[in-house]
């Protein structure tokens, strides 16, 4: 199995807040279920959707679970995440 390029472990890393976090996952972990950093435990694709909303509508989008944005209780879903959240949001001179 380690010759399948997809079976080999990587070393990959970021820089967040200052830290460097650097972790060791398989190719295709990485690849086909998106994993990333452990300790930020933020996806990439999440991350690059946030970087997107953020310049598209000047505010700052964050993730958030369902229980802090509509106080859904955890049977109900509470911990399901939205990837990016804002209250408030104008489009077309409409506020969602």
């Amino acid at each position: 199995m380690k010759d399948i390029p997809s079976e080999r472990y990587v070393k990959v890393g970021h820089r967040s807040k200052g830290n460097d976090h650097i972790w060791t996952v398989k190719v295709r972990y990485l690849i086909n279920q998106s994993r990333w950093c452990p300790e930020c435990n933020e996806y990439f694709c999440q991350k690059i959707l946030q970087l997107y909303m953020n310049k598209i509508f000047h505010v700052e989008f964050r993730p958030i679970t369902l229980k802090q944005a509509f106080r859904l209780e955890i049977q109900d879903g509470g911990l399901l995440k939205y990837d990016c959240y804002y209250e408030n949001v104008e489009i077309g001179g409409k506020n969602f």
